[in-house]
């Protein structure tokens, strides 16, 4: 898993290590076996079609094998990592990337589910840091609610509030 690969500071320890959600893969695996099984019906059914069919056959069911297979690559080497100090995501199987914020920089948490992935247990997080222009996202985060409130619960206080009117 990532969290071996990451160094530690010293007091931190890995509170989650997650890979993205199942269904980042449903896809691709759906549409790559359709194929191979259309393939094989049709050589079973016309075994004596010409060539360019024979071709064409394997052209489609090649590219969405190799799909899949790209995407599932992508899978195994992407990981969320929560910390007791830190979000890390790492990502790449030949050039390693690696993307960290320090919980104690997060401005706010997001999650965006739609219907189906509700239903499943995925989601998008996205996460807004203190003096950073950008909202960093993070796609097919698994059990993301779950997820949220485990961050929530390790950004630290700051001990700045609003006053009475509401201004910071």
């Amino acid at each position: 898993m990532a969290a071996r690969r990451l160094e530690l500071l010293p007091g931190e320890v890995v509170v989650v290590d997650t890979r993205p959600h199942w269904a980042y893969l449903f896809w691709p695996f759906v549409l790559a076996l359709f194929a191979v099984s259309t393939g094989v019906v049709l050589d079973v059914a016309w075994p004596h079609s010409t060539p360019p069919v024979h071709w064409a056959e394997g052209i489609i069911c090649g590219l969405l094998c190799l799909w899949f297979v790209g995407r599932f690559a992508k899978w195994i080497a992407n990981h969320l990592v929560l910390t007791s100090l830190r979000l890390v995501q790492t990502w790449g199987l030949l050039r390693g990337h690696h993307f960290e914020v320090a919980l104690a920089r997060i401005e706010f948490l997001r999650r965006r589910q739609g219907i189906l992935q509700r239903l499943v247990g995925a989601g998008r997080l996205e996460v807004g840091v203190w003096a950073e222009p950008e909202v960093f996202v993070f796609e097919d985060v698994r059990h993301v609610a779950a997820f949220q409130r485990l961050v929530h619960r390790r950004i630290p206080v700051t001990g700045i509030r609003p006053d009475e009117d509401g201004n910071w």
